[in-house]
């Protein structure tokens, strides 16, 4: 049985699914290939829902997944960070710009939001 503290954790990670599924929306496989193809899930991250793989609609560009993704993976690769949280991360306010703003709001701009992520994972204290 979970702690009171990882039922809480819990709690906010599952309410965080929910918003982003409200905003972006989590697409099915079959979802991501009618609109990207048969090779979009494989460049994706994906998050395990009751109801198995989502992967966030805002990976996706016009033309398929975003390029900046594979960047983001690689990183995320180097420092032991899940697929899962790195998601969590690009919907999550941070510091790093001016105003606040999420990851996801700067996904235009691999350059920057890549380093950003490095510098909020692999900050050493």
């Amino acid at each position: 049985m979970p702690t009171s503290e990882e039922q809480h954790r819990a709690d906010i990670t599952e309410a965080a699914w929910t918003a982003i599924d409200k905003e972006f929306g989590l697409l099915t496989a079959d979802e991501v290939v009618v609109q990207c193809g048969p090779d979009a899930p494989v460049h994706l991250l994906a998050v395990k829902r009751p109801e198995g793989l989502r992967y966030p609609r805002f990976q996706l560009g016009d033309t398929g997944p975003l390029p900046v993704l594979g960047d983001l993976r690689a990183a995320a690769g180097t420092l032991g960070v899940q697929d899962e949280s790195l998601l969590l991360w690009m919907t999550a306010p941070t510091t790093w710009w001016d105003e606040e703003d999420r990851p996801v709001d700067h996904l235009d701009d691999p350059d920057t939001t890549v380093q950003a992520f490095r510098s909020h994972y692999g900050a050493e204290w």
